[in-house]
């Protein structure tokens, strides 16, 4: 069911609404045919048109009629995106432009038009200045009225500047849709309306876009905004606002009453923050960095929610109402010789270039126990997820690589799921690394830092259950750890779980003054991350480092490691700006590969060797070498070949020439005819036949030898005698005869233990 205060920039969506694929902004048809090419349903919203008389009018035509004109201005105040694709033009230099959409500016319009508070981060020059000021223009001109927007920027400078593109926007609007009136009529008195550098006021609906100058201390911060009724704040650079803690913390008791207001009135509202990454050495850069570490991460399979389910996930954020969208300059469509001339305008300064077009916060720890270089390596090799699966419409598992199936779809190797847990309600988040346990190459993760232990419980059994039936599941066995653990006992995932056998205290009593401690074998699931398993899982963590840096994949391990520090105890930590989620989810799954006890008697593992990334080349080329010698020695053997030998050869070439042209599925066939014919002469026998009758539970006399076998086709015997003998007991169908005849009663538990204890 919709909220009734739900507002969107297209209002009534019960209109019959068209797409117009027709339109000359070919920038919208390409994002529209990207969403489609990954899977989103709602991929044609940046399209739509709501009258077709315009589908194929120019609203900048100077001889455009009046009714059209009318037409344009109705279609503009109902169709946001509308006005975006056909009416903006943008300043450059020489003839104006289209607004371009890409995949970051398109996110960042589609959640503003729904007014929730973004925090966008792309790299400079990529545009995203420029959709503020479209939006903000749009708001200010059509959408609202009677309504102040201020401007905020790290300098009085910039915030002019920016004032000045929404100005130079407007005026590049068709004359009738700019209402730059100098006079407004106001309680029927003719008034200049104000229109400055720092200030511009509508001469119809009387909205105002204010700028701010930058604020010198706390005090003048704390005043800055103070009292101000407004619904909506554009602040640019805003990691680099000198106390914009303070400000936000003035601002917000008043603006959250104008919220309000507007929400009663049906009109915008919300918060941007456009930005780049900032220094963490300074207050601002700090305050900038927690406020995205707690927003709601955005992921394009939103697109196909509805509002309510947009905003129940934003609202169960209990750090933050903002929602984080981010993407890097290969994701926004630019090529590398776009990334290097960006370089070279910036002189090669590394510093500079990781933060304005990379994205990266400065954010290594002082002490870290990871060098630069082994981190820039690990940096390398992450990769962006492939796919996104959002697991009941609010917890996004990134998955990066695929991985080898078996014809049923069940992994191929038994991946090792790793989970790190919280309360969801802190800083921290609770984590899900899975590996894939040939390799041990990360190719999975979920992160959330408002999921609920019972919530974690559902997404692992979602995960094992739909997605890896055969994986092991790790879980750090802590308060919050035992909970989901036991949880998950009471299903099906219970047989995942990972689990030692371990001798402990289980009573204590005193007998004559004696202290007598009863001990048993029992069942530990998880893994407790004590003192001494923590050093042993920082270890680990070290030696992956040293031989496996090819395997992280993830940007939020590589975060993570970078936040990493030796504290003055020894003790190796995150920074007090970073996370180690993530992290002791990895080494939960790792843990189970190097220490896992059991594992192929309980989970099926084998494990084999793991190349390292210091070996691959070396490996590779040792392998083609000891190929080459492998051949020479064949060559020299056949050439001294005896006779009988040669014989053996000849037959077996013979046997080749005359398998030639023949089809796999025909040879299957031939092969499973002689398998039938042999099986049939070993049944003559009668101590075979009683054998066979034994074991399949039928009797001896059933069994008829002479009459079923007929043109080669075995006529009571089942296909699944033949067709399931190598199949996994859970491979096998409910009507196979494995199943069917066995006389033993399995009850699919093949552990004599219970889950407290080993009698």
């Amino acid at each position: 069911m919709n909220d009734p205060n739900e507002v969107r920039l297209v209002e009534n969506t019960q209109i019959v609404r068209y797409y117009q694929k027709s339109t000359t902004n070919t920038s919208f048809v390409e994002m529209s045919n990207y969403l489609k090419s990954v899977g989103i349903k709602n991929n044609r919203f940046m399209l739509t048109l709501l009258d077709p008389d315009l589908a194929n009018i120019d609203p900048h035509d100077p001889n455009l009629p009046l009714i059209y004109k009318q037409k344009v201005l109705c279609e503009i105040y109902n169709n946001f995106w509308y006005y975006l694709r056909e009416v903006v033009r943008v300043p450059s230099v020489g003839e104006p432009s289209k607004f371009i959409l890409n995949r970051g500016n398109m996110a960042f319009l589609y959640l503003a038009t729904m007014n929730f508070n973004c925090y966008l981060m792309q790299p400079r020059q990529t545009g995203k200045t420029i959709a503020a000021v479209a939006f903000y223009l749009y708001i200010y001109n059509f959408r609202t009225k009677n309504t102040i927007i201020p401007l905020l920027n790290k300098e009085f400078k910039d915030s002019k500047e920016n004032l000045s593109r929404i100005r130079a926007m407007r005026d590049l609007l068709p004359p009738y849709l700019r209402f730059d009136s100098v006079f407004s009529i106001i309680n029927g008195k003719k008034k200049k309306v104000t229109n400055t550098a720092i200030l511009m006021k509508h001469a119809v609906n009387l909205n105002e876009l204010r700028t701010y100058a930058k604020a010198r201390n706390d005090m003048h911060a704390s005043n800055l905004l103070r009292g101000q009724t407004f619904p909506l704040l554009w602040a640019d650079e805003f990691a680099f606002i000198p106390f914009m803690k303070v400000i936000y913390a003035g601002m917000i008791p008043a603006m959250s009453k104008a919220t309000e207001i507007a929400k009663r009135n049906n009109v915008p509202y919300g918060i941007l923050y456009t930005t780049t990454p900032g220094f963490l050495t300074t207050e601002e850069g700090q305050y900038a960095y927690k406020v995205l570490c707690n927003a709601s991460k955005f992921s394009e399979q939103w697109y196909d929610l509805q509002y309510y389910q947009i905003r129940d996930i934003v609202t169960s954020n209990k750090l933050s109402s903002f929602i984080h969208i981010e993407f890097n300059y290969q994701e926004l469509g630019y090529s590398e010789e776009w990334f290097y001339e960006r370089c070279k305008e910036a002189e090669w300064d590394w510093l500079t270039i990781r933060r304005e077009y990379l994205l990266e916060w400065s954010d290594e720890a002082e002490n870290c126990p990871f060098t630069k270089e082994e981190l820039d390596i690990v940096k390398k090799f992450c990769k962006k997820p492939k796919k996104t699966i959002l697991i009941f419409n609010r917890y996004e598992l990134r998955v990066f690589e695929e991985i080898p199936l078996n014809t049923n779809l069940v992994p191929k190797y038994p991946p090792i799921i790793g989970v790190d847990v919280s309360g969801g309600v802190s800083k921290d988040s609770s984590a899900i690394t899975i590996i894939d346990s040939k390799t041990t190459r990360v190719f999975a993760e979920l992160n959330c830092n408002v999921i609920s232990p019972i919530d974690l419980a559902r997404v692992i059994e979602f995960i094992v259950l739909n997605m890896t039936p055969n994986a092991i599941v790790n879980i750090e066995s802590n308060s919050l750890g035992l909970s989901v653990i036991a949880k998950l006992k009471e299903t099906k995932v219970k047989r995942n779980l990972y689990y030692e056998i371990k001798e402990k205290v289980l009573e204590e009593s005193t007998i004559d003054g004696k202290i007598y401690r009863s001990k048993k074998i029992v069942k530990c699931y998880g893994l407790n991350n004590n003192k001494d398993t923590r050093e042993e899982l920082i270890d680990l963590l070290r030696q992956r480092m040293n031989l496996h840096k090819d395997k992280f994949i993830s940007e939020t391990l590589y975060r993570e490691l970078r936040g990493l520090e030796v504290k003055k105890n020894g003790r190796v930590e995150h920074s007090d700006l970073g996370h180690d989620d993530q992290i002791f989810s990895y080494l939960m799954a790792i843990y189970v590969w190097y220490d896992g006890k059991n594992l192929r008697e309980n989970f099926g593992i084998e494990k084999g060797s793991i190349k390292t990334e210091e070996d691959v080349d070396d490996v590779l080329e040792m392998a083609t070498a000891a190929k080459n010698d492998i051949i020479t020695k064949d060559l020299a053997r056949v050439t001294r070949l005896n006779t009988e030998d040669t014989a053996k050869l000849e037959q077996q070439i013979m046997m080749m020439q005359k398998a030639q042209g023949i089809m796999y599925s025909d040879f299957v066939k031939q092969q499973r005819m002689m398998e039938q014919q042999r099986l049939m002469e070993m049944l003559k026998h009668d101590n075979i036949k009683q054998a066979y009758a034994n074991k399949f539970g039928v009797n001896a006399e059933d069994i008829s030898v002479e009459d079923n076998y007929t043109n080669g086709v075995l006529q009571n015997l089942p296909s699944s005698l033949f067709l399931d003998f190598n199949k996994n007991e859970e491979e096998l169908d409910q009507m196979s005869i494995y199943n069917n005849l066995n006389p033993y009663n399995y009850n699919g538990n093949n552990s004599e233990y219970d889950d407290n204890s080993l009698q």
